[in-house]
C-alpha cells in the first residue's frame, strides 16, 4: 500500500531490513519491483494474509523479526458501513492473529497504523491524544478497538506499542515512482 511502500523505502535507507507481508488487496505486485529499484536492494515480500496463522508462522520462522509495523487494514470509511463484517474480520481478527503470532515468536515491538477518524467529530482540529474518541464508522471503530486491545497487551507485558493517528496522508517519493 501507499504508506507501507514509503515506510519500506525509509527503513531500507535507515539501514534496516524490512520484510513485507501483503495480500495484494491494496496494491499491485509491481510496487514491490519499484521498491527494489528505489532501494537498489532485494526486498523480501511474502504474499499472504495476516489472518492466516500458518502463513504468518512460515514468515516468522524464516528470519528473526525485531518489530512489526502494522499497516494491514481495509481502510474505506464508506465501504466499512456497507460491508462491516469484512472490516471486523480483516482489521480486528487479522490484528489479533498477527499479535498472537508475534507473541509466539517473542516479538514485542509494534507500531500500529490507526486513524484520526477515532476522534469525535466535535473535536476541533488540530487533534491531540487528550481529545475524546467517538468513531462514527465501522472502519474507525475497528481501529479504536485494536488500539484498546494493544494497550491491554502492553499493560500485561506482551507488547511495546506506538499508535499513529494520522488522516489522509498525501505526497509521493521524490522519485515519483511510488
Amino acid at each position: 500500500g501507499y504508506i507501507g511502500s514509503h515506510a519500506v523505502v525509509a527503513l531500507q535507507e535507515a539501514g534496516h531490513t524490512p520484510i513485507i507481508i501483503d495480500n495484494l488487496s491494496n496494491c499491485e505486485s509491481s510496487v514491490h519491483q519499484r521498491l527494489e529499484q528505489l532501494t537498489n536492494t532485494k526486498i523480501r515480500c511474502h504474499v499472504g494474509d495476516i489472518r492466516d496463522e500458518e502463513f504468518l508462522r512460515s514468515v516468522f520462522e524464516i528470519q528473526p523479526i525485531d518489530a512489526v509495523i502494522h499497516f494491514a487494514a481495509m481502510k474505506s470509511v464508506s465501504e466499512s458501513m456497507e460491508i462491516p463484517f469484512e472490516y471486523y474480520d480483516n482489521n480486528v481478527n487479522g490484528s489479533i492473529t498477527l499479535t498472537r503470532i508475534m507473541d509466539e515468536y517473542k516479538v514485542r515491538h509494534l507500531i500500529f497504523s490507526s486513524t484520526c477518524a477515532v476522534y469525535s467529530p466535535a473535536c476541533p482540529a488540530p487533534y491531540d491524544e487528550t481529545m475524546p474518541t467517538a468513531p462514527e464508522s465501522i472502519y474507525a471503530m475497528t481501529k479504536l478497538m485494536m488500539e484498546q486491545a494493544f494497550i491491554g497487551l502492553a499493560k500485561v507485558g506482551k507488547l511495546s506499542v506506538a499508535m499513529l493517528r494520522y488522516f489522509n496522508p498525501i505526497g509521493n517519493h521524490p522519485s515519483g515512482t511510488i
